[in-house]
């Protein structure tokens, strides 16, 4: 049997969504560099952006 997070933002009264457990992980991936401190510099976030002509 799958494990699995449901989650819904915060003050939202919509049905919750399950994770897959790639969602997950990928999920408290993102939360632990957010934890450390790790954010991309705002070069790279313009990088991105004008990768995706923005």
């Amino acid at each position: 049997m799958k494990k699995t997070r449901e989650t819904t933002a915060p003050g939202l009264t919509q049905t919750p969504f399950v994770l897959t457990l790639d969602e997950e992980a990928d999920l408290d991936a993102s939360l632990a560099e957010a934890a450390r401190g790790e954010f991309a510099t705002d070069e790279e976030v313009r990088a991105v952006w004008a990768k995706q002509g923005l």
